[in-house]
């Protein structure tokens, strides 16, 4: 991701120095329904990747999950080095997202899933609940960012009211789902809102200040008329940012759970 954050300031510093490709016509130039339509192509590719290995959790036996788990650490050993130059690759030249990205995806994909596969063998309903609060995350700091960025053009001030009003959605989010799920009461039992509000505050805090920097470059891009061609980087920069909300979201509410328990005995 720290790779990718760089590709994106050095590709918005190309932009600001009129240095970006631009292309003859205005109908090839980046529009955000492109970079929408392809971010939706490579986080279905995540999604899928992250179900087939979630519902191969759920279906497999101790000694396969013993097998899987250690396929799962092999792979990430071994795969760090090629994605580290794929990486490195798409740092230098972004339109070779079009190749790697669906790889890194599909890897994403499948470590989030087993992961979440196996909490979700001993909380259940874990990975569901990830998913409502990531997805009010990610939806929540999008909508607040365009919608303050009418009225307040300084993008450090107008993080904070967005900043907190999605930190306050989160938290409505997990309310919601604690008083109509008895297993999650635990969150808000006795006083565990101000528990859960400040494990919420750091992955709140990144998801912001990440998201509101991508879409700052995405806007930047559409607004001097770049070539569609960064579509692509742009849109698969973006998904996985929406994979890492997930991820930081999961450990969030992990802490949260596993903290409240521990208080409550």
């Amino acid at each position: 991701m720290r790779i990718i954050n760089h590709s994106l300031i050095m590709m918005e510093n190309r932009a600001l120095r009129d240095k970006l490709d631009k292309p003859e016509t205005e109908q090839n130039c980046v529009t955000l329904p492109g970079i929408t339509l392809k971010c939706a192509f490579y986080l279905i590719i995540s999604i899928v990747s992250a179900l087939v290995a979630f519902f191969w959790v759920q279906n497999a036996n101790a000694e396969q999950l013993i097998k899987g788990s250690a396929y799962i650490i092999i792979g990430i050993a071994v795969s760090a080095i090629p994605l580290l130059i794929f990486s490195i690759i798409m740092f230098f030249s972004p339109n070779s997202v079009i190749v790697f990205g669906p790889l890194f995806s599909v890897f994403a994909g499948l470590t989030l899933g087993f992961v979440a596969g196996l909490f979700e063998l001993i909380i259940t309903g874990i990975a569901f609940i990830c998913i409502v609060a990531s997805t009010t995350a990610c939806f929540a700091v999008i909508f607040l960012d365009s919608l303050f960025k009418k009225t307040i053009k300084n993008g450090f001030l107008r993080f904070f009211p967005t900043f907190l009003l999605t930190l306050a959605a989160i938290l409505v989010v997990l309310i919601v789902v604690s008083l109509t799920v008895d297993r999650y009461a635990v969150l808000f039992d006795k006083g565990f809102i101000i528990l859960t509000a400040i494990f919420s505050i750091i992955p709140t805090l990144l998801s912001t200040v990440l998201l509101m920097f991508h879409m700052s470059v995405i806007y930047k891009l559409i607004e001097y008329k770049s070539d569609k061609k960064y579509e692509w980087f742009l849109a698969y920069s973006l998904s996985q940012l929406f994979v890492m909300i997930y991820g930081l979201i999961f450990k969030m509410i992990i802490v949260a759970l596993s903290s409240a328990k521990s208080i409550k005995r």
